[in-house]
């Protein structure tokens, strides 16, 4: 990771994300920072995850937009 640690994100390993249950939304990241190959590795190994590849670009914000909620409506208890 990019702040040199040994976990697979900052602060979990590959086992604790692959146990998650919790559902997640992934938006892809493009930098150095939040390289695209973490996201695609996180979306992989966590089993509830839901990736958005194309968000940052102003021509895929509606498209993101309805990702996301449909992320939390899918999601959302009650």
């Amino acid at each position: 990771n990019l702040m040199g640690g040994d976990k697979f994100l900052f602060t979990v390993d590959h086992a604790w994300v692959e146990q998650c249950q919790t559902p997640m939304i992934v938006l892809m990241g493009q930098d150095l920072a939040h390289p695209e190959v973490s996201s695609r590795e996180l979306a992989a190994a966590a089993p509830n995850a839901t990736l958005v590849e194309d968000w940052i670009a102003e021509e895929h914000h509606a498209a993101a937009q309805v990702a996301v909620a449909d992320f939390l409506i899918a999601n959302t208890p009650g």
